[in-house]
């Protein structure tokens, strides 16, 4: 009994081993890998012309080329003289309107605006005046039926007219309550617009980052468009590389997280002391993510990656720098693989 019972075990178990071997061959996973490439470019991330929005004559320009500039920093001015008298008007006018519009209107809410016609001073005093010329036609017709002719026929069809006139008099404050609204918000629009050129008439950094160039002097006369500044964003740089497609998959390296640094292993120390790019580069490492894979391969069947990267200061200065040639480790993806 014994021996039969191994014999079904050795059936059974004997065609079940290569299914086994064939299940465990469906995935072969990769072992987590690095690539590292030689020779790769740092380039800005952003590289941005500031130029003259407006035109007109540079009155101030206080920056130089190295200078290190935070985001939205006033960095000159172009002449704002007629901009500011064309001010002083546009708030006079306001003012006017305003002024207007509290006597055809009163802000009862606090809400900074007329809401309707019942707050209008103007419109409630015509209101009242032709509440009172109706209500001497009334009486007049009273008196006159009580005791016929008291009253002459042209006194009540004065009275008639004068109710009349009331009506529409009442008519037009409420027509001036809405237009004297509507004078307000244009004459409101009309500053913003002078406002909106004073802004347009300062030079502001769009981006934290250094002066790279600087185009123009204070005193120039400047046209619309043309470049004042140039400023480069150096926090953050990009680090661009290449892989041969037949080696490499884009699902391999993007997102994935790089090690940037500088080949110092061929500088050499001169004879009175250690030197200074190796000593501060050494191995120092500068970390970011693979962001670009480029659908496209080259002549050499290589293609494009470029690496978001975190720079460093030292002693006041950015390390990184646009145009430096770098050495970058790219964490590979581990990916399965059907056999």
């Amino acid at each position: 009994m014994h021996a039969s019972v191994l014999i079904a075990a050795l059936v059974l178990s004997g065609p079940l081993a290569p299914q086994q071997a064939a299940d465990d061959a469906d995935a072969v996973s990769e072992e987590p890998r690095s690539e590292e490439l030689r020779n790769c470019i740092v380039t800005a991330m952003d590289d941005v012309m500031v130029s003259a929005t407006e035109l007109g004559l540079l009155r101030l320009l206080d920056v130089r080329e190295g200078t290190m500039i935070e985001k939205d920093q006033l960095l000159g001015q172009m002449d704002q003289s007629d901009a500011l008298l064309r001010k002083e008007a546009a708030a006079a006018q306001l003012a006017a309107a305003q002024e207007d519009a509290e006597l055809n209107g009163i802000d009862d809410d606090k809400d900074g605006e007329v809401d309707n016609a019942s707050e209008s001073v103007n419109v409630r005093a015509a209101e009242a005046s032709r509440l009172v010329a109706e209500a001497e036609v009334t009486s007049s017709y009273a008196i006159n039926k009580r005791s016929q002719g008291a009253v002459p026929d042209n006194e009540i069809r004065r009275q008639e007219l004068n109710a009349e006139r009331a009506a529409l008099q009442s008519e037009v404050a409420v027509h001036n309550h809405a237009v004297s609204g509507q004078t307000v918000n244009v004459r409101q629009a009309e500053l913003n617009a002078v406002l909106n050129e004073l802004e347009r008439r300062q030079i502001k950094s769009p981006l934290a980052g250094v002066v790279a160039e600087r185009f123009k002097d204070q005193g120039e006369w400047i046209g619309q468009g043309e470049p004042i500044l140039r400023i480069i964003r150096m926090d953050r740089l990009y680090v661009e590389g290449f892989l041969s497609a037949t080696e490499f998959l884009p699902q391999q390296v993007f997102n994935q997280p790089v090690r940037v640094r500088l080949d110092v292993s061929e500088i050499e120390d001169s004879e009175d002391e250690p030197n200074a790019v190796k000593r501060v580069f050494g191995n120092r490492l500068f970390l970011g993510k693979i962001v670009y894979v480029s659908p496209e391969v080259d002549e050499k069947g290589d293609y494009q990656v470029r690496a978001e990267v975190e720079n460093q200061q030292y002693a006041g200065h950015w390390l990184l720098r646009p145009g430096m040639s770098t050495q970058m480790n790219i964490e590979l993806l581990p990916l399965s693989f059907p056999e």
